[in-house]
């Protein structure tokens, strides 16, 4: 008797566990889409530490051509959105997901025939082409499927699942490096093989008809991409998502570079605090992204992460001048500040461009959005380098002007935008914000 309630009372525990972390998000396919994007993310995390040391050490080339065809490979895949959003909206939001997965599947699946710097300029375009719509092919999925209300804190459960599968995926990379050899084709069969699984999973996902249908009635609006070059709003928010979103070029970039060659602390903490920043934000993605309801509540949002990441920009910048005990304290606390920017912005991301999108075109307009993004993980390393080509101790200060300004600007545009936008009754609430 006393250990069935021992089980019981571990049920329950876990279960609140559970509830603390994902919040309550409910929508039809919850388990078979988060089963999805666990296994897709843990492939990713799987193939992502090890893709340039199995090009280098595997297959011999040199560290600069690798470097070379990614970049040249990226920025290609940029040019590829439009398209991605055309797919989106002619063909629906999940049959356009299962295609780009399918390009996934089978592009990072050739990188086991690699043997040439062409070769895998060619296969790392289309693999990060595919990628790139992926991502945002998922949203919109999501939105089909999940009430309006509910559609943030869904995606801040997407990400938390992203988060988990990553390290699930980089404990896996890290067995696989201590074999070496042939576990290299190992981990890039099988990070093909989980898009497959992805595949398999979300076929089965019940259709979202009242949308889709609406979706399909919408025939005679041909305007496509001209539609969303005439909203300028649009466009302004989305190149303003290129300075909001420095803040993963502040933590993969940056920040390893400021610990190992400014600060006395030890190199270790680079990872350390990588690993900080993925468990802090499985755990309070989903809780801190619950208020963030609807349009109203995102200029808030961005603001509070503008003031987050002064704050670490302040830490960060500090740990420079002190020794090593206090600087690896000033490190963990701006790394808790980097973070809480990173959800804020994301949700803020989420909110702008799935609300000020015409649900005609959604497609379209997340590939347009996607694109500021897609750009600061092109060129942020770049930024990166010249801001310490010019001067070490304005690293910081300029990456959260950038930043913050990009925050600040963005919750402008959304404020003067909302008296238009909202219903009566959203506007009561929004005038009860504070300005």
């Amino acid at each position: 008797m006393s250990a069935g309630r021992s089980d019981s009372r571990r049920r329950v525990r876990w279960a609140r566990a559970v509830q603390f972390v994902f919040g309550q998000v409910e929508f039809p396919g919850a388990r078979r889409w988060g089963a999805a994007l666990l296994i897709d993310a843990t492939g990713s995390g799987l193939l992502r530490p090890i893709t340039i040391l199995y090009f280098t050490v595997y297959r011999h080339l040199s560290v600069s051509n690798v470097g070379l065809a990614l970049g040249v490979g990226g920025t290609i895949a940029l040019c590829a959105a439009p398209l991605a959003g055309e797919a989106v909206d002619r063909f629906g939001p999940k049959p356009a997901l299962l295609l780009f997965w399918v390009v996934e599947a089978t592009s990072f699946g050739s990188y086991a025939l690699v043997r040439s710097w062409g070769a895998l300029v060619i296969a790392s375009t289309f693999a990060l082409a595919a990628t790139t719509s992926t991502n945002w092919a998922k949203t919109a999925v999501l939105t089909e499927i999940v009430s309006g209300h509910q559609r943030v804190q869904a995606l801040s459960l997407q990400r938390s699942l992203r988060n988990i599968g990553f390290g699930i995926g980089g404990l896996l990379a890290t067995a696989a490096l201590a074999v070496g050899g042939d576990a290299y084709l190992v981990v890039i069969f099988t990070d093909a093989a989980s898009y497959l699984v992805a595949i398999v999973l979300v076929t089965g996902l019940p259709a979202a008809h009242v949308r889709q249908r609406a979706h399909d009635l919408e025939t005679t609006d041909k305007s496509g991409y001209l539609l969303v070059l005439r909203d300028r709003r649009y466009l302004v928010l989305a190149a303003l998502d290129f300075f909001a979103h420095t803040n993963q070029t502040a933590l993969v970039v940056a920040l390893p570079l400021w610990i190992v060659f400014h600060t006395d602390a030890p190199a270790a903490m680079a990872g350390a605090l990588y690993t900080l920043n993925t468990v802090v934000v499985v755990l309070f993605q989903v809780r801190a992204t619950a208020g963030i309801r609807q349009l109203a509540d995102t200029p808030n949002a961005y603001r509070r992460a503008a003031a987050a990441m002064c704050m670490a920009a302040g830490a960060y910048l500090l740990a420079h001048y002190t020794g090593e005990a206090l600087a690896i304290l000033l490190l963990v606390l701006g790394l808790v500040s980097l973070t809480a920017t990173e959800i804020l912005v994301s949700a803020g991301e989420w909110s702008v461009s799935l609300e000020l999108a015409d649900e005609r075109h959604r497609g379209k307009y997340l590939s347009i959005f996607s694109l500021g993004n897609g750009l600061q993980t092109a060129v942020g390393a770049t930024i990166v380098t010249s801001i310490l080509t010019i001067g070490t101790i304005w690293l910081w200060p300029a990456l959260g002007v950038m930043i913050a300004a990009g925050c600040v600007a963005s919750a402008q545009v959304i404020r003067r935008a909302l008296p238009r936008l909202l219903r009566p009754d959203q506007r009561l609430t929004m005038q009860d914000q504070p300005q």
